[in-house]
């Protein structure tokens, strides 16, 4: 295993992880939990 195998494998992870948000802005089917992140990841 080398080393750009894991950030191919992380940088999978952000892709799929920014398409669920994009997708729960769309849909808002929990608009508090998505608020919820929201202020954690503004608050860094």
């Amino acid at each position: 295993m080398s080393l750009s195998y894991y950030f191919n494998i992380l940088g999978g992870g952000f892709v799929v992880l920014g398409g669920l948000m994009r997708v729960g802005m769309i849909l808002k089917p929990q608009h508090m939990l998505f608020r919820y992140f929201h202020f954690i990841f503004s608050s860094n």
